[in-house]
């Protein structure tokens, strides 16, 4: 009798272990909406200046800055909140924004919206859908009316891509 009640408290233990096992599994197969990256065409009409870095940058990134010799370019400026406001406004879903490269990844469940988006004066004529991680590829749209520009070094990375991932 003793020997069953020992196993009943090794399954209690396991069990959350178990559970959670089994869980992580099925959270790694749900891929999510479809994303897709746009770019946005200018940084003209934001309210940032590279005048008054204080309002888009912290003290201690204007400090290092400083130190190091760091000009604050363009590139520096936050994307445009309006862009942002417009987008979101159409009831689109941004999941992240880059200011060095003028653009957003958004989140989509009906393409129709791509065509609303480029119809947007502000997003250049190029839109690329975002594979999933776990597949580390970028897939071209099927319809022809989009350029896109598949780079064949992933996400950028140049030739240390090939550094970064070697032990992955």
């Amino acid at each position: 009798m003793k020997f069953l009640y020992k196993q009943g408290k090794a399954v209690k233990k396991l069990f959350p272990l178990i559970l959670l096992f089994c869980i992580s599994f099925e959270i790694l197969a749900q891929e999510g909406l479809p994303k897709y990256w746009i770019s946005f065409t200018d940084k003209n009409n934001t309210p940032y200046s590279i005048d008054r870095p204080e309002e888009f940058l912290s003290a201690r990134s204007i400090d290092r800055r400083i130190r190091q010799g760091i000009a604050i370019v363009e590139e520096d400026l936050p994307v445009d909140p309006e862009y942002l406001n417009r987008v979101t406004g159409k009831g689109i879903a941004i999941i992240n924004i880059s200011k060095w490269f003028n653009g957003a990844i958004i989140e989509l469940d009906d393409t129709s919206y791509l065509d609303t988006l480029l119809a947007l004066d502000f997003i250049k004529s190029e839109i690329i859908r975002i594979k999933p991680r776990i597949t580390k590829s970028i897939e071209k749209l099927e319809d022809p009316k989009f350029k896109t520009y598949i780079s064949p070094i992933p996400a950028q990375y140049g030739f240390s891509y090939n550094q970064i991932n070697c032990c992955a």
